[in-house]
């Protein structure tokens, strides 16, 4: 039932907020299964929420879970604009899937337009807990695969300043705290 599967998606979410990944796939694997009946509102409802993406993707199901990324970004820009909070979260959500995927270069790509946006300090969405949830664990995300990148020898293939790049990630996460810290304003 959809009271049901909605109930199991916010203790998804719950699970999520605390970094059990594995307890909120159990929950979202749940809630489909209870809206079989309803597949439909499952699809277009239940599979745009970023928790559920979220945890597919740290429960390497992430082949399972992209196409969802990827309409639901598609209608975000179509009903929110580019340059909607929103949209930029769902963006850093798919590089998330495409880093988990190996494809890299697309990964990069989404990760430089989303991240900047996401830790903007010129914002009004953001804010909330699980927003900020959602950023760091984008940004984990991202360090991961510059580290990746950096174990392989890979930076002049992507064109990249691993030091640099992880640094102004860092920066962001932090609102400029570690400059400050450095002395240098």
């Amino acid at each position: 039932s959809i009271i049901m599967g909605n109930n199991r998606i916010l203790l998804g979410s719950v699970s999520v907020a605390k970094g059990n990944y594995k307890k909120a796939f159990m929950h979202f694997d749940y809630a489909k299964k209870g809206l079989q009946d309803n597949i439909y509102y499952y699809k277009e409802k239940i599979l745009r929420n970023p928790d559920v993406m979220i945890a597919y993707i740290k429960q390497n199901a992430t082949s399972e879970i992209l196409q969802a990324i990827s309409n639901t970004l598609e209608i975000y820009q179509k009903n929110f604009g580019k340059d909607n909070y929103q949209t930029y979260e769902i963006l850093g959500i798919r590089a998330m899937a495409y880093a988990n995927l190996s494809r890299t270069a697309e990964a990069l790509e989404d990760f430089k337009t989303a991240i900047p946006v996401l830790f903007s300090n010129n914002k009004k969405s953001g804010t909330s807990f699980i927003e900020k949830h959602h950023q760091k664990t984008i940004a984990e995300s991202y360090l991961n695969l510059l580290q990746k990148i950096h174990k392989e020898k890979k930076e002049a293939i992507y064109g990249l300043n691993i030091s640099k790049t992880a640094f102004n990630l860092v920066q962001w996460m932090t609102n400029g705290q570690v400059q400050k810290a450095l002395g240098d304003n």
